[in-house]
């Protein structure tokens, strides 16, 4: 399947479903490092007693009265706190 055509047919599921996979769009080192990256992020924003914003940067934080123990469930505009994900969201 060409290019073009696998890209077809990841739009299509991402509209029917709301996600698409592209396999190799990361390698595995990149990988890795995208999920050490994410963890930091993670444990920044448990630094937080509660959701925090600060200009575009957020992080969604469940308080510890719901589950026991706080959970970061959503993180906006990473980029803001990391030249990585910086560099990955201008990554052609």
């Amino acid at each position: 399947m060409s290019l073009s055509e696998q890209a077809g047919v990841a739009a299509e599921h991402f509209h029917k479903h709301g996600y698409a996979v592209i396999r190799g769009f990361l390698e595995g080192e990149e990988l890795r490092v995208l999920q050490a990256e994410s963890r930091r992020i993670y444990a920044e924003g448990l630094k937080h007693p509660a959701t925090y914003r600060h200009g575009n940067l957020a992080f969604e934080i469940l308080p510890e009265t719901d589950f026991d123990q706080r959970y970061v469930i959503q993180a906006y505009w990473m980029a803001w706190i990391s030249p990585y994900f910086e560099t990955l969201r201008r990554h052609p």
